[in-house]
């Protein structure tokens, strides 16, 4: 709890940093009070975790399914089912509205779901079964990868990641061609001082993570620094810059000097 309140204070001082990342931390610490059986504090953190979560919700970036889902688990641990399986309903709903949603959490919401009807002892339970049953199926059509990757090993010794607030949700500020563009930039201006290259990224609802790897990380992120600080679609990005087994984070306040 001491890290996420300190995690929190950053991301508050940064007036760039997307409501989504904030609302996200405030659900991690919910969750952290939860299971240290304080109820209350952690229903007070959900509140302010929702309304932001709303607020993203309407530019397209929604934290609304995992702060519905947590104040779900919460009531469910007070013994208080009804609303508890209302929160978990809640939850399912915002998960089906993303285009990609994650069949894992979408099966573990609708498995609480389905306990607390069975506590509760309602009719309910065999439609939630049913949609659980429905949601199973459609993950084992998904083909599974069955790949020797060894050969894929890359012995640079350093990395940056660069991951910005914006993914494959729709509305998003920022689109798939804007971090296409940003990649390449990113390479131009590592492959110009020989300090490295692009590799690739990485996408999911709530962000896309860019990946680029150098013998030297520090001389990577002094290559690529200046277009951290120019591009808008950086403010509030997280680079992560790992050398070996040392590792370190910040996070772009703005067009400022970091």
């Amino acid at each position: 709890m001491e890290h996420y309140r300190k995690a929190l204070h950053v991301r508050e001082q940064s007036p760039s940093t997307p409501h989504f990342l904030i609302s996200r931390l405030l659900n991690n610490m919910a969750n952290c009070y939860r299971k240290m059986g304080n109820f209350a504090e952690a229903h007070k953190l959900l509140d302010r975790a929702i309304e932001l979560a709303k607020v993203d919700r309407q530019e397209g970036v929604s934290s609304l399914a995992s702060a519905y889902e947590t104040r779900g688990s919460i009531l469910k641990d007070e013994g208080r089912d009804a609303e508890a399986v209302e929160m978990f309903q809640r939850s399912h709903a915002e998960r089906k509205r993303i285009p990609s949603p994650s069949f894992e959490s979408i099966v573990e919401n609708l498995e609480e779901e389905i306990a607390a009807l069975k506590r509760l002892g309602r009719v309910e339970v065999i439609l939630a079964e049913d949609r659980l049953a429905s949601v199973n199926a459609a993950r084992d059509e998904v083909a599974q990868v069955d790949r020797d990757l060894s050969s894929l090993i890359y012995q640079a010794k350093g990395s940056v990641l660069v991951e910005i607030g914006y993914g494959s949700r729709p509305g998003n500020w920022y689109g798939r061609q804007d971090s296409a563009k940003l990649a390449v930039d990113l390479m131009d201006a590592a492959e110009s001082q020989n300090a490295g290259f692009c590799s690739g990224s990485v996408t999911i609802p709530e962000s896309t993570t860019l990946i680029l790897y150098g013998e030297d990380a520090e001389a990577l992120f002094r290559a690529i620094q200046p277009i951290l600080i120019s591009e808008q679609i950086c403010e509030g990005a997280t680079i992560t810059i790992r050398q070996g087994k040392e590792i370190r984070e910040l996070i772009v306040p703005g067009r400022r000097v970091m």
